[in-house]
């Protein structure tokens, strides 16, 4: 009897740490992709390493400041540096109703190109920082990127 517990507590444990490790790594990988000259709008391509999709909730420059404008945008083209949103052949999305899915792995396990997005967004100020905070399985994450 003293077997079946110390086996069953072990499982319990297994399983503890199998979550923890599950929802303690963050999927969202944001990079700066590029910047204009006077770098108020700016491109970050976001990839989402998960299994799960990812739900952008907030995104703050400089510290806590709302971007003026900051949605996101699909591979379909390539992605493009705006401060108007409004280039022909190119489709921005609200970032808080649409949910970034995982990456599409292809044949060779490799990522697929036309599975990531990218977060656009434009301020009338220069912009410093960028501040997102997401979720990933119901768990709140942030993700903090400094602009050079």
């Amino acid at each position: 009897m003293k077997k079946k517990w110390t086996v069953f507590i072990l499982i319990i444990i297994a399983v503890g740490i199998g979550f923890y490790f599950l929802l303690a790594q963050p999927k969202l990988d944001a990079n700066v992709a590029g910047t204009t000259k006077s770098k108020k709008s700016i491109v970050i391509t976001l990839d989402n390493d998960g299994f799960r999709d990812v739900h952008i909730k907030n995104v703050y420059v400089n510290d806590n400041q709302k971007p003026d404008i900051a949605k996101l945008q699909g591979h379909g083209k390539g992605f493009v540096i705006s401060d108007t949103f409004d280039e022909k052949g190119y489709h921005f999305f609200d970032y808080r109703t649409t949910p970034i899915p995982p990456l599409k792995k292809n044949k060779d396990g490799l990522d697929s190109i036309d599975s990531g997005y990218a977060l656009s967004l434009h301020h009338k100020t220069v912009v410093h920082s960028v501040n997102i905070t997401y979720t990933y399985l119901g768990k709140t994450f942030y993700q903090a990127l400094t602009i050079d």
